[in-house]
């Protein structure tokens, strides 16, 4: 299960910087189609998830992206730290599972 471990301000999209112009407006775009398409993809019994792999050194970015885009659509963010010891395969199929609908889930 999931423990509330902090709150943060809402970071707006634009406080973040990636290498290419347009690059979070156009992950933002994607991020709304998806969320507008969940009757679409029941209707074909499609799982409705989306996977992203945000990659680079410490301190790049990749949190802050996830916080900007979760912030914008409204979207709670749920972290899990794979490097963990105490995260076990089943304790994270659990708490993956116990994950509110449409939200986010960032894995370190």
């Amino acid at each position: 299960s999931w423990t509330h471990a902090a709150s943060k301000p809402a970071r707006p999209a634009s406080s973040v910087i990636l290498g290419q112009p347009g690059q979070v407006d156009a992950l933002l775009a994607d991020c709304r189609r998806f969320l507008a398409a969940e009757r679409w993809y029941g209707e074909r019994g499609i799982p409705y998830r989306r996977g992203y792999l945000f990659h680079g050194p410490p301190g790049t970015g990749k949190t802050s992206l996830v916080a900007a885009l979760a912030s914008e659509l409204r979207l709670p963010v749920y972290v899990a730290s794979l490097a963990s010891a105490r995260l076990s395969d089943q304790a994270l199929a659990e708490a993956l599972a116990c994950a509110a609908p449409q939200s986010a889930l960032l894995l370190e």
